[in-house]
């Protein structure tokens, strides 16, 4: 919507596996020649195939759900992605998964597909609808325990925390190195025991004087802010 254009995001076959295709039109009647948009790579399993995709507007990003099929066990799980411009999509470093099916004997416990629309305000939390099934993807490989029920799912997280890195213990993360010409950094965080932050200058350059961890008051709770106002 925001760009004005039409964006189908097509199945097709790279060396026997299903991949993912795109193509954009402006009116809805003229088509671009597909193109090659994500297909599993050497450190996907080789047994995965990405089976479906969806794509969202959420904070003013573009992401987007990859479904990612494993043929090993007939399960289907959901990835997030994100763009840039809407058109060239890319899988993140870790390639978190964002909905994996339920437990066996759950509802979803065969496989869960996303649904189309934009991330929903559910009580102050943001919600996706999603589909899942209790049978596993094959239909010639069911088991007692798998009749081919399905229904609708609303999987709900925390503003601006689709995604994040979570530590059960002692821990840390790097970021990449990223440009901030001044004003407000915001840590978003949820801190269970007292966190440091240091931030370091970009290239080979070690901590910033003002920023080191002796220098960072250990923050606790949720949403801290920073201020940074340097370049």
């Amino acid at each position: 919507r925001r760009r004005g254009r039409y964006v189908a995001f097509l199945k097709t076959r790279l060396a026997g596996k299903r991949a993912r295709m795109i193509s954009v039109s402006e009116d809805f009647e003229h088509w671009s020649e597909p193109q090659v948009l994500l297909a599993p790579d050497l450190a996907d399993a080789p047994t995965v195939e990405f089976y479906a995709q969806h794509a969202f507007q959420h904070w003013g990003h573009d992401l987007g759900l990859l479904t990612r099929y494993d043929l090993s066990v007939q399960r289907l799980d959901l990835e997030l992605i994100a763009s840039a411009d809407g058109i060239s999509w890319r899988r993140l470093p870790t390639r978190p998964c964002l909905l994996r099916p339920g437990e066996w004997g759950a509802w979803d416990c065969g496989g869960v597909f996303s649904g189309i629309g934009d991330a929903l305000n559910v009580g102050g939390e943001n919600g996706l609808y999603y589909a899942g099934t209790r049978r596993r993807h094959d239909p010639l490989l069911p088991l007692p325990h798998e009749p081919a029920d399905s229904g609708i799912g609303l999987a709900t997280f925390a503003p601006g925390r689709l995604a994040g890195q979570q530590f059960t213990g002692d821990g840390w993360c790097q970021t990449i190195p990223f440009r901030c010409p001044g004003g407000r950094l915001t840590l978003n965080a949820v801190a269970h025991k007292p966190m440091t932050v240091e931030i370091h200058a970009a290239g080979y350059g070690g901590p910033i004087a003002g920023f080191t961890r002796d220098a960072c008051a250990p923050v606790t709770g949720r949403a801290n802010f920073f201020q940074w106002s340097r370049i």
